[in-house]
């Protein structure tokens, strides 16, 4: 051996290959533990939406109830835009014009039109409940994935 030459064993040579790669399996395990949390508040933004579009719906509900009760010849306050408004008479109580998609526009009354709206929640609802049910699927993951790379830390220390 030369002098400066530094002489590793094949056991300490061993033993550094299953350090780097335990290092590489951490590295492997945060990433994924990232990628979950990352999707984790991908869900809970959805779910956030998903609970606006909840009070909004069951807000008009609430509006065509009042409505409902308000007698033709009533003057309003229709709004034209956000913080601009029109006066004007109501004419008619029982129909109202609901756009259905792509522009069409058909006439409804309030029941039915109550009844297209609550469609629409009980079907918010349910994309909700499949999400509350996957984000908490993946939070387990990350949890699980959390204790290994503590326990993995403890090992390396």
């Amino acid at each position: 051996m030369l002098a400066g030459e530094v002489y590793m064993s094949k056991k300490d040579i061993s033993k550094k290959d299953k350090t780097k790669n335990a290092e590489q399996e951490m590295q492997r395990k945060y990433m994924e533990y990232q990628i979950l949390q990352q999707h984790a508040k991908q869900f809970q933004e959805q779910l956030e939406k998903f609970e606006t579009q909840l009070v909004e719906l069951h807000n008009v509900k609430q509006h065509l109830d009042d409505l409902n009760a308000t007698k033709k010849g009533t003057e309003l306050l229709v709004p034209l835009t956000n913080g601009i408004f029109v006066k004007a008479s109501l004419q008619e109580t029982d129909n109202l014009i609901v756009n259905v998609g792509s522009s069409v526009a058909v006439k409804k009354t309030i029941s039915e039109t109550k009844q297209l709206l609550q469609n629409q929640i009980v079907e918010i609802e349910s994309y909700k409940a499949k999400l509350l049910e996957n984000l908490t699927m993946l939070m387990s993951q990350a949890q699980r994935i959390e204790k290994e790379l503590s326990v993995f830390a403890e090992q390396m220390s």
